[in-house]
């Protein structure tokens, strides 16, 4: 099986911890997967050592159900990840269409990359690679109007929830919550359908929600202002954030 260590590093001049390193079935490094670790963590500002450590995990969790397929991981075909996909529960719990599209994201990422540093040569319609006589190969899409990794990827679950502030997950679900703790009538209902409100109008999450005090409410706002910006002591990424 493939399995990722992880290892402290020097760059530039500076220690660096928990950066991930793959071992592969034969229990030597796994060069491919290892170099686009360090291209990914070193070679661009944009990657920070958490997003690749969680790319890599995605990785992994692909290339071990090749493996367990009795496939190569330069056999990886459209249809294996398509398969891999629809099983919805990777891992050891269910996923949503978003986490597993991740996992899409980080796969056709990593065999992209392969594809033009020369690794494999499976991937057809991104770097200049548009014909292979193997059947069902793994392809991707043209680009999007919107695409600035330079393809569409394929396989994707519809529909993607957006993860913007504005949309709720569920939304139905929770104005159905609403309706049942107004008509409750008690102090607890009352405050639960205050929360409750808050979340559907501001788009906040439930643990941002749950920590937000009147006083980080800004002052009454003009009426012709149509929002207001509430400070809250606890966002998913850090310990202060506006929403």
């Amino acid at each position: 099986m493939y399995k990722k260590l992880l290892c402290q590093v020097n760059y530039s001049g500076k220690p660096l911890d928990k950066v991930p390193f793959v071992i592969g079935p034969d229990g030597k490094p796994f060069e491919p997967l290892n170099a686009f670790v360090r291209a990914t963590l070193f070679d661009s500002s944009k990657n920070r050592l958490k997003t690749v450590n969680a790319k890599v995990d995605k990785i992994v969790t692909f290339l071990c159900y090749l493996q367990q397929n009795d496939r190569r991981w330069t056999r990886a075909t459209h249809d294996r990840v398509r398969q891999f996909r629809n099983q919805g529960g990777i891992g050891k719990r269910k996923r949503n269409s978003t986490t597993i599209n991740g996992y899409i994201g980080a796969i056709y990422e990593f065999y992209w990359w392969c594809e033009g540093k020369g690794y494999c040569n499976r991937v057809i319609g991104i770097n200049n690679v548009d014909i292979d006589d193997y059947l069902y190969p793994l392809f991707v899409y043209p680009p999007g109007p919107n695409d600035v990794k330079g393809y569409s990827l394929p396989n994707l679950l519809d529909p993607t929830p957006s993860r913007m502030r504005a949309d709720i997950t569920d939304k139905e679900k929770w104005e159905a919550a609403y309706e049942k703790a107004i008509e409750e009538d008690s102090i607890y209902s009352q405050r639960d359908a205050a929360l409750i409100l808050f979340i559907l109008q501001s788009g906040a999450r439930r643990g941002e929600a749950q920590s937000t005090h009147t006083d980080q409410f800004a002052e009454d706002p003009h009426p012709s202002q149509k929002t207001m910006p509430v400070k809250v002591r606890k966002t998913k990424s850090s310990n202060e954030g506006r929403i």
